[in-house]
């Protein structure tokens, strides 16, 4: 072997030579390092899904919570505890309240009422529990009417009693939802509501 061999088998040997021992220890502990198991990851995920679709599929809920037969029920209680006090009577009836004010402390929103000479405001409902909704108090061609407002986004669509004999009409007027009740619908009395 002359010297140009020996640099070559040098060359050879030194890119063919096995790695170093330090090598064959991190791939052994690489190997027997023990693996995390993916179920708790599975496991949160269809939790969080679970949340989200429980919150999605609730049906909406009025300003203070109740739902759609809650609020119905109490709107029912609040319109017959009006006609057994004589509609309009001290006990459940504020004549001096001022409509805009007082609609906007409950929803955010000023709302007056056109004078069409048909509807005769009252006042505002103070006779009890409206489920966090304005209750307003009219008589409509001498027809007692209560009409509730609700921020549409705080509207679960009232559903009333079935035995009361009631009448619920709906109206949407900007982000606030209006209900006339009454024993007949009453649409008329809600058109002449506008927004200030």
């Amino acid at each position: 072997m002359d010297e140009r061999d020996r640099q070559l088998d040098e060359q050879l040997r030194a890119a063919f030579s096995p790695p170093a021992p330090a090598h064959f220890e991190r791939m052994a502990r690489d190997v027997t390092r023990p693996t995390r198991p993916l179920w708790p990851w599975i496991v949160g995920l269809a939790a969080a899904l679970l949340v989200v679709a429980m919150w999605l599929g609730r049906p909406p809920r009025g300003p203070e919570g109740h739902d759609a037969e809650q609020l119905g029920a109490l709107w029912v209680a609040a319109y017959e505890q009006a006609v057994d006090s004589g509609f309009g009577g001290a006990g459940c009836c504020d004549p001096g309240s001022d409509l805009a004010a007082m609609c906007e402390r409950f929803c955010g929103e000023r709302l007056a009422l056109g004078d069409d000479g048909r509807s005769e405001l009252l006042g505002c409902y103070c006779g009890g529990p409206t489920g966090g909704c304005l209750g307003v108090m009219l008589r409509v061609d001498g027809e007692p009417v209560c009409v509730f407002v609700v921020p549409r986004e705080h509207d679960p669509r009232p559903a009333l009693p079935d035995d009361r004999g009631l009448q619920l009409t709906r109206r949407e007027l900007g982000p606030l939802v209006l209900y006339a009740l009454s024993p007949e619908p009453r649409g008329d009395a809600l058109d002449e509501f506008s927004l200030l």
